[in-house]
């Protein structure tokens, strides 16, 4: 497991606990002190994640998709938030 803390300047934390296998997301968890509405929808943003190959542009690709789709309101965070969390716990 690779994990990661990413807080940007003036914004919310955000930890990734993540396991990657033949460089594909294998579970990924998400946790952190932001807001997001509705409340479940980090669980399907979690889901969405699963099977998505461990780069940055298909990382990337997939979370803008998720959040376009699925109309999330964000508090303290933004969608490149994420991704950057993401990538930095896969790549420690």
């Amino acid at each position: 497991m690779q994990f990661s803390t990413f807080k940007r300047e003036g914004g919310k934390m955000i930890r990734i606990c993540v396991k990657t296998r033949h460089n594909k997301i294998d579970t990924i968890t998400i946790t952190g002190d932001f807001f997001m509405y509705p409340e479940d929808s980090l669980y399907l943003l979690r889901d969405r994640l699963v099977g998505v190959t461990a780069t940055e542009h298909d990382i990337s690709e997939k979370i803008k998709d998720f959040f376009k789709k699925e109309n999330i309101i964000l508090y303290g965070v933004n969608e490149e938030d994420f991704v950057n969390a993401i990538l930095k716990a896969i790549n420690v």
